[in-house]
């Protein structure tokens, strides 16, 4: 389908991938610019992304995610630094697979791999290049009716005839500068904003505001609630009609939809329908644009695509078929007058006190007398204008505004900006939005400006004096820095704790305004609203911004400041009157804490969740669990959970821990063990004293935390050298997940869903068995215990010695280990100098082994035990006369006893250690069971490394078969003590060492047939004897 000539040429950027025009100065990897022949190119031109057609990243490996990540940072510059853009390509290229992006206002869908060492592939991509190079402005994402005049450096920007009094009017031209408002989001609405003028010659003395976007709308429908052109036009009839001077509201002069050409409108079906399929017929290969790739870009975090639009959730998803989850969106334009000023051009809180009286009169009145709610009250939708020499307020955007009905109530539907955006509209309740919303927005807008200032000078010195504090302290956080960043629920979570109480509002948040003049008027503007919204009578404190009943009206007209600000919250007065709706009871009527019914209900109503929002709802449901024990216990049924419980369960955030060795930023949550059932703290909680590590993340991410727990859980065996085996727990969403580590394998509990009564109640048994079962049901060894008071360690080694296999235990004391079992599978080998006098534990002169080697199960055989070997080689040697005092001899030692009747082996893990706390708690019954879980296809490597002769094996198959390798507890002590080598200050020192361990290695393999097969740095020692 291609013409004979090439409407233009593709030319990579010669050197300098650091384009201007970016807000992250970050370089790129390759990008593509449109010239009109190959020989005009000019090859030293700089990189600019006004200029760029398409951004290329390139990975050594095959990193497709990475790619990924990277290219959609890049986009977004795309977007911001070109106006007319529609719709943007893009091209990763990992190793030699080449993929093509395609990314739309709610969605990237990708290409198959095309492998450019192959002829196919190769053609493939060439095919997409050279079409690119022929197809139309429109079909590479730029908007034909939006064109750029380098001569006169202007745009020119066709607006649709659609008039107040005429539906067919043909479209007019407006001349715009740059834009004033860019679409600097990946995903949304890319709403633009232009000051313009219908004179090419008044192009720098605008009179009208020209308004770009691409807002959702109703496929095929003629329903014009949800568009702004209708709703403003309504708004204005219905204010004239009633003899209201509209100069204080926005007013349409034109709009409507914006056409591709006379066939053609444009919205999201357009640019997969003919866009994709004309670049279709010329490159085949691009049809898998418009279907499902199988690919992994839906699972791209969000929160990477740099932002969502100001009413919209980034929905990077891979099921590219135009089904309606998909958001149906129209291109829009407005023409609007008057032209406003942001507020940051306002010089004084006195004047913005006006202009916040004057747009939310006007949002009082539009309310009642026209019935429309914005929704969207924001710091860039409320604007100054000036009237007979005095700054007024206009209220603009109606993009997320709604009929509303004689109650005022709308559905539940998350709108607005997240800054400003209200609790409840953050969290996605299903309380019903009402004007209340809009109030508790206006709140945030003023404290936003109270603290980051009004005047543009204002903001410019405070962000200058933040990026100080930032660079001195990386720690820093700027005040409110937690309402524009994280998830819907961490800024929810974050406003609700800044509001809680008057005290807590005027620490954390009014203390942080300006001190220059003026802004004691706008903190007490802020207090009435804090108050009037949040704590008065009427008020339910539990759902913010919602109350029970009316309050009384006092509105007045008002010239002086002050009481501008009395009218503003008589304004508000008239808005307090919406009653929250009852979340309800949970099923089975267990009385769990306020918080688990927020995250289960939340869960159920909008069918969203974040990892922070179940963090503190599991925190406050194990905390609920502690101080109602033996109530739960009774009311459960637990089996052998009699009298006071042994501990009690305390969950400890990130925020509260202290590091230890190998710790980092991936911990999330874990259980350390107090006697206090109403401890909210520790002084200290880290993996040392910790129980179990849980580990959370939203749903259909089971593969994730499994490998964050098995990084995580390696801790417990690095830190705690009494630990047997180790629990963990998986969140997701709602579904709970217990799991069991031992030496070979990870198993796994059934999902146990605690939105209802019987998963909830399955959990719960398990933390109560936990609180109430034996140390070594909790994976801890009853021979090796913690003496706080003198700092050492109290280790029963076994009785059996050279001369008699039945002595008692002895006990030797030894302070931290110096080899610890960093590994979470295999042998998980320890080792300790110790002394068998507590006085002399800084004078050790043993050394104890602790490990759990491979055995045949019930077998006599002695080749594989190390006391027997080590034994065997001393005797051998004394019997030939040689001197020993090189070589390692065994004090004592052998298996390691649970009690009078158990040996501690792999058995034992599974059988009496699961075994009791299945009795206590029979949906632990599961954790001995092949649950179809995919905990046994983790890869290797996120097990953090295999034991020193053992390979990981994490597998879902806990049936005790002889794949699983026996494994037996074992001690020893021994002598002497050596030091490692690195303890030795020459190699002249070394190569003595080796001598004589390679002299002791061939005396052992020649005299007593022993092959040691396990020559290391760890195991040749150095020793001093007779002062060498």
């Amino acid at each position: 389908g291609s013409t004979d000539e090439a409407k233009r040429v593709l030319l990579p950027y010669a050197s300098d991938l650091k384009p201007t025009g970016s807000d992250e100065r970050i370089r790129i990897d390759g990008a593509l610019r449109s010239c009109a022949t190959a020989s005009s190119a000019d090859d030293e031109l700089r990189p600019d992304y006004r200029d760029i057609v398409l951004v290329a990243e390139a990975k050594w490996r095959r990193e497709q995610d990475k790619a990924y990540d990277q290219l959609i940072r890049y986009t977004r510059q795309v977007y911001a630094n070109q106006p007319n853009r529609r719709f943007a390509w893009g091209v990763t290229i990992c190793a030699t697979l080449v993929r093509v992006i395609l990314f739309e206002n709610d969605r990237m869908v990708s290409s198959k791999d095309m492998d450019v060492t192959t002829s196919t592939g190769l053609a493939a991509y060439i095919k997409f290049i050279v079409s690119l190079c022929f197809c139309e402005e429109h079909q590479l994402g730029y908007d034909p009716s939006m064109t750029w005049c380098s001569e006169n450096e202007y745009w020119i920007i066709k607006c649709p005839g659609r008039t107040p009094d005429n539906d067919d009017e043909q479209p007019a031209t407006y001349y715009a500068r740059d834009p004033v408002f860019v679409a600097d989001h990946l995903f949304g609405r890319h709403t633009r904003g232009f000051y313009a003028s219908d004179d090419p010659e008044l192009v720098d003395q605008p009179d009208t505001f020209i308004k770009d976007a691409w807002p959702h709308a109703e496929r095929g429908s003629e329903d014009t609630s949800r568009n702004e052109l209708a709703i403003l036009q309504d708004i204005v009839k219905q204010l004239e009609k009633r003899g209201i001077d509209t100069t204080g509201y926005v007013r349409p002069v034109r709009g409507g939809t914006v056409r591709l050409d006379d066939d053609h409108d444009d919205n999201t079906d357009t640019v997969l329908d003919p866009v994709v399929g004309d670049i279709e017929a010329a490159h085949p290969q691009m049809g898998t644009i418009a279907e499902n790739d199988e690919t992994d870009a839906g699972a791209l975090a969000t929160k990477l695509a740099a932002g969502c639009g100001k009413d919209d959730e980034a929905c990077a998803i891979d099921d590219s078929s135009w089904v309606e989850v998909i958001p149906y969106r129209v291109h829009r334009r407005l023409a609007l007058k008057p032209i406003g000023k942001p507020l940051y051009a306002l010089s004084s809180p006195y004047e913005l006190i006006i202009v916040l009286a004057d747009a939310m009169t006007a949002h009082s009145k539009i309310l009642n007398l026209c019935g429309y709610l914005h929704r969207d009250i924001s710091t860039n939708n409320i604007l100054a204008i000036e009237v007979d020499g005095r700054v007024r307020g206009v209220l603009i955007d109606f993009d997320c505004a709604i009929k509303v009905g004689s109650q005022r109530r709308v559905r539940a539907e998350r709108t607005g900006t997240p800054p400003f955006m209200s609790i409840n509209n953050l969290r996605n309740s299903s309380v019903e939005r009402s004007e209340l919303d809009d109030w508790e927005s206006l709140l945030y807008v003023v404290c936003w400006l109270g603290v980051y200032g009004v005047s543009g000078a204002n903001q410019s010195k405070y962000q200058a004096d933040i990026e100080r504090k930032c660079r001195t302290d990386k720690n820093y956080k700027p005040p409110l820095y937690a309402w524009e960043c994280g998830t819907f629920e961490e800024v929810a979570r974050a406003k609700k704790e800044n509001l809680e109480d008057m005290g807590t509002f005027t620490g954390s948040v009014l203390n942080h305004f300006q001190r220059e003049d003026g802004y004691a008027m706008l903190k007490s503007l802020a207090r009435r609203l804090h108050k009037r919204l949040l704590f008065n009578s009427h008020l339910d404190n539990k759902y913010m911004g919602m109350v029970k009943c009316a309050m009384p009206t006092a509105t007045k007209d008002c010239n002086d400041v002050e009481a501008l600000t009395a009218r503003i919250s008589a304004d508000l007065d008239v808005a307090l009157g919406a009653k929250p709706a009852d979340l309800g009871a949970l099923d089975g009527g267990l009385s769990v804490p306020e918080a688990c019914r927020e995250w289960l209900t939340g869960v159920r109503a909008s069918g969203t969740e974040s990892r922070a929002q179940v963090n503190s709802a599991h925190t406050s449901l194990i905390h609920f669990i502690s101080c109602r024990m033996k109530e739960l216990r009774n009311e459960l049924n637990v089996n052998d959970a009699a009298g006071n419980p042994k501990r009690f369960l305390l969950v400890c955030a990130l925020d509260q821990m202290q590091t230890e060795v190998g710790e980092d930023s991936s911990l999330n949550d874990l259980m350390c063990a107090v006697v206090d059932p109403s401890a909210n703290q520790l002084e200290e909680a880290n993996s040392t004293n910790a129980v179990l590590f849980v580990k959370a993340e939203k749903s259909g991410k089971q593969d994730l935390v499994y490998c964050q727990l098995i990084r995580d859980t390696r801790l417990l065996y690095a830190n705690q050298p009494n630990r047997r085996f180790a629990w963990g727990v998986t969140i997701c969403a709602t579904l709970v997940r217990v799991v069991l580590f031992e030496n070979d394998r990870m198993v796994s509990s059934k999902d146990m869903d605690v939105t209802t009564s019987a998963g909830l109640a399955a959990y719960i048994k398990f933390i109560v068995s936990l609180c109430y079962c034996e140390e070594h049901q909790l994976g801890y060894d009853p021979s090796m215990t913690w003496c706080s008071e003198n700092k050492y360690w109290i280790i029963k080694c076994p009785g059996r010695t050279p001369d008699n296999d039945d002595e008692q235990p002895a006990t030797y004391y030894a302070r931290d280990l110096v080899f610890v079992a960093d590994h979470l599978f295999g042998r998980h080998t320890r080792g300790f100098y110790a002394s068998d006098d507590p006085e002399l534990v800084d004078q050790p002169d043993t050394f104890i082994k602790d490990a759990w080697p491979h055995a045949e199960r019930g077998s006599e055989d002695t080749s594989r035990d190390e006391l027997a070997i080590l034994q065997d080689i001393v005797q051998q040697l004394k019997t030939r006369g040689i001197d020993t005092t090189g070589y390692v001899r065994p004090v004592r030692g052998g298996t390691v006893r649970l009690g009078d009747d158990h040996d501690d082996n792999t058995d034992t893990v599974l059988d009496p250690v699961a075994g009791d706390i299945e009795a206590a708690s029979p949906r632990m019954g599961t954790i001995a069971e092949n649950d179809e879980t995919n905990a046994g296809m983790l890869p290797m490597e996120l097990a953090a490394g295999r034991g020193k002769d053992d390979e990981a094996c994490a597998i879902d198959d806990s049936s005790r078969v002889e794949v699983i390798p026996y494994r037996v507890h074992w001690r020893l002590a021994l002598k002497p003590i050596g030091k490692p080598l690195y303890a030795l200050s020459s190699p002249y020192e070394l190569i003595i060492v080796l001598a004589d361990a390679m002299t002791a290695h061939s005396k052992i393999l020649n005299l007593c047939g022993y092959l040691h097969r396990d020559i290391s740095t760890n195991n040749i020692l150095a020793i001093e004897v007779d002062g060498r």
